[in-house]
């Protein structure tokens, strides 16, 4: 279609309007005259003039013609299919598999693929962990279609970000995606489908869902699982070891289901050593169980949850699962004495009972209740050997000799015991024993500990001037305000240290003390002693954790007393970790419970040809983590042979990778490692680590359909889900959204600044020239 249209000079109608009205004036006012000219040549004259003026209006008013064509938008369609084991199953009306459905509903909607091939470009795509790309025929066919879809992933998100890619810069109609809405992968391709979703929705593209299979398992799927196991990896010899965890069950209701405990013996054979029996009441139920075990001997040993094959069974790979633990000569166990109430003492009990090879023993003095008690008159010294008399028996023998490997001290008061008892506490530190003393109103000078064999034991010096009396307000001169947070700094000896390290990574672990709640007051520590070393300070260079050895033993001096508030700020990992440090350090077992050498990987249990990637780490006889040393690694696979495995520096950690993991069966890592720090007559050390590789079926682990998940992700996009049958139906509608997908193209054509115009223009003003010529009036 084409339409006239005019731009005029100086871009205003009336302009040229006004021009035209002066022209026209003048026109009339001078005709031409003379006795020459006969009046049908004055009426020629005029016209011409006429004409020549039209034709000069005609172009002060710029006409165009316009031709407009409207041509389709060039866009994409992308199918995908999911082809993973999970579509296998019978699910679906008449007892057809997912896959089944999905076929037919794509070979029923062809004559729609068909016409929407004319308008865009379908491209349509089986996948698993990733998208294979098939053939379309222009009669809307898909060849190449898997016979069966045996997938052994599905990578759900993954493959809708690698197709978003795909058409990135394109115009897109959507995506249409036929699954049951399941993922089940390994890294790196385990992005969640809402993750993908919100980068389809960004960048604009719609996704449609035909959800397939039913989120419920069919009544003749009958399957149990063992999921989720959980135990402590190290435990003591005669000591209690938990295992929970948890079995999905499909099927068998109201039936004994027996669950078996196997743990490894010193030959290597799994040893039957409990059992249980639990039952199904509803289909689909999450069942928990936990057993106990006391190991006998120490070791590094493999146990198992086993539930032993059922009648009819959909899957007997996912019956069991299997980990490690490293049961350890001895054990360990702290006493903490605590003085005055406060918040510190809850979560720091909880985080070291969270450790089964650590046994706290809580006791309370409350030294405080001295200057409050009795009556209102009673003289504080009287008051003072009231509670002298009345102390907890307890208290009286409380330091022996062999009872405690660590001992804690917080907020106490030296009154709470007898100068006897102090001694006792000062020889099982020389015994080789360990204390920490926190932070509080009576602690450290302020307690009283100046004048006490303590004193000589303690990492900083006391002075009997920063006394606190029991008696008197609290002063604040022996104090660090508790209005000021002060975080914790750590000093280059402090990042070496082992009890500071809460991840093996130098950077990853400064960036963790600094994202820690800083402390709230603090007692004020004026000088370390000669051979104290200094771990931790404030932002003004205040002195928080100081570490000396005494004779055998090992004392720490922490002026804080609020690292509860990690906790409640979530960071209740790193306290458990921090915590369990300080005891296993002062108890001189950090190289018994990590080994002086030891190797750390991320996970225990893989899947066949999965990378295992572990560190190897080395420790100084002084508790601090060596970097740049060497070391040498050789993993033993199941079947015995013995393969090398190259180790690179990771920032001072040897670091290897293991890719041969097709076998499935039992690994072990045997590391040998050595540093110019190391005695010369010890100068290596060897640590050992297991893994296994596991054969489970992801797919068919637990193959119930995720439709919800499937219409969640769609709506988050701007699409809508789909039954299959209703997949013509979407296509319909894709297609008037591409009819509604197109492009105007304009050409424009002036006529004003034409040769014929001009050359018109010219030829009247010549013509009226030589009639004037002619008739003599020029």
């Amino acid at each position: 279609m084409f339409r006239l249209s005019f731009y005029p000079l100086f871009g205003s109608y009336w302009i040229i309007l006004f021009f035209a009205l002066v022209i026209g004036i003048l026109l009339l006012s001078v005709r031409p005259t003379g006795e020459r000219v006969p009046h049908h040549g004055q009426l020629c004259l005029m016209v011409l003039r006429f004409i020549a003026f039209l034709l000069l209006l005609f172009g002060m008013f710029r006409p165009t013609l316009i031709y407009t064509k409207s041509l389709p938008l060039a866009s994409t369609l992308p199918i995908l299919l999911d082809q993973s084991e999970s579509m296998s199953r019978p699910d679906e009306l008449g007892g057809n598999t997912r896959f089944q459905i999905a076929k037919d509903a794509l070979l029923h909607a062809a004559p729609q693929l068909k016409h929407l091939q004319s308008q865009a470009e379908i491209n349509v795509y089986a996948f698993d962990a990733s998208p294979t790309p098939l053939e379309i025929h222009n009669n809307g066919l898909i060849s190449n279609l898997p016979e069966l879809p045996k997938g052994k992933e599905t990578a759900l998100g993954a493959v809708l970000d690698t197709i978003r890619q795909n058409v990135s810069g394109k115009r897109v109609l959507g995506i249409i995606l036929l699954s049951d809405g399941t993922q089940r992968t390994r890294p790196p391709r385990d992005l969640l489908p809402q993750e993908a979703a919100i980068r389809l929705r960004d960048s604009g593209i719609a996704l449609y869902t035909i959800p397939l299979g039913q989120a419920t398992g069919t009544p003749d799927a009958q399957d149990i699982a063992v999921n989720n196991i959980q135990a402590n990896d190290r435990v003591f010899v005669k000591n209690e070891f938990l295992i929970s965890g948890s079995l999905r069950v499909a099927g068998y209701k109201n039936q004994p289901i027996p669950v078996q405990l196997l743990f490894e013996d010193e030959t290597g054979i799994m040893q039957h050593v409990a059992e249980i029996k639990v039952q199904n009441r509803e289909d689909g139920q999450i069942i928990p169980f936990r057993f106990s075990y006391i190991p006998p001997k120490a070791g590094y040993f493999k146990y198992t949850v086993f539930v032993p094959p059922q009648e009819k069974e959909l899957i007997e790979t996912n019956n069991q699962q299997s980990s490690f633990v490293r049961v350890i000569d001895g054990g360990l166990t702290v006493l903490f004495i605590q003085g005055e109430r406060n918040y510190e003492q809850g979560p720091l009990m909880r985080s070291l009972n969270a450790s089964a090879d650590i046994r706290v023993d809580y006791r309370a003095i409350r030294v405080g209740k001295i200057s409050v008690s009795g009556a209102k008159n009673e003289p504080f010294q009287m008051r003072l050997e009231r509670f002298t008399r009345e102390r907890p028996a307890w208290v009286n023998d409380v330091f022996k000799a062999g009872e405690y490997h660590v001992y804690i001290l917080d907020d106490l008061d030296a009154k709470a015991f007898k100068p006897e008892e102090l001694q006792a506490l000062a020889d099982r530190v020389r015994e080789g024993a360990g204390l920490i003393m926190l932070g509080g109103f009576h602690a450290f000078a302020a307690g009283g500990y100046a004048e006490t064999p303590l004193a000589d034991i303690s990492p900083v010096e006391l002075r009997n001037v920063d006394r606190q009396p029991l008696d008197a307000p609290i002063r604040q001169d022996i104090h660090l305000p508790s209005n000021i947070p002060i975080p914790i700094l750590l000093t280059p000896e402090g990042r070496r240290h082992y009890i500071l390290r809460l991840t093996m990574n130098p950077e990853k672990n400064a960036e963790l003390w600094a994202s820690l709640p800083p402390l709230l007051g603090a007692n004020r520590f004026d000088k370390l002693k000669p051979g104290a070393v200094l771990l931790a300070t404030g932002p003004e260079n205040q002195k928080i954790l100081a570490s000396q050895l005494f004779g055998l033993g090992r004392v720490l001096a922490f002026a804080g007393d609020t690292t509860h508030r990690w906790v409640y700020a979530g960071f209740v990992e790193e306290h458990k970790r921090f915590w369990r440090q300080v005891v296993l350090w002062l108890a001189k077992m950090e190289s018994v419970m990590e080994g002086d050498c030891w190797i750390t990987t991320d996970q225990v249990l893989f899947l066949p040809d999965e990378t295992v990637k572990f560190q190897v780490f080395l420790q100084s006889p002084d508790g601090n983590t060596l970097r740049n040393f060497t070391a040498t690694a050789t993993v033993t696979k199941p079947d015995g042979n013995q393969e090398r495995v190259v180790l690179v520096d990771e920032n001072g950690t040897p670091t290897g990778s293991f890719r041969s993991t097709n076998s499935v069966g039992d690994y072990t890592i045997q590391v040998e490692a050595s540093h110019e720090s190391l005695p010369t007559d010890s100068p290596t050390r060897q640590a050992t680590a297991r893994f296994m590789v596991y054969d489970r079926n992801l797919e068919l682990d637990s193959p119930v359909a995720y439709p919800q998940l499937l219409r969640n992700i769609s709506e988050l996009t701007g699409g809508h889900s789909a039954a299959p049958e209703q997949l013509g139906s979407l296509l319909e509608e894709l297609i008037k959204k591409s009819d509604e997908l197109i492009e105007k193209h304009e050409t424009k054509q002036s006529l004003f600044d034409s040769w014929g115009l001009l050359l018109a223009f010219t030829v009247i003003l010549c013509f009226e020239w030589f009639l004037r010529k002619f008739w003599g009036i020029v």
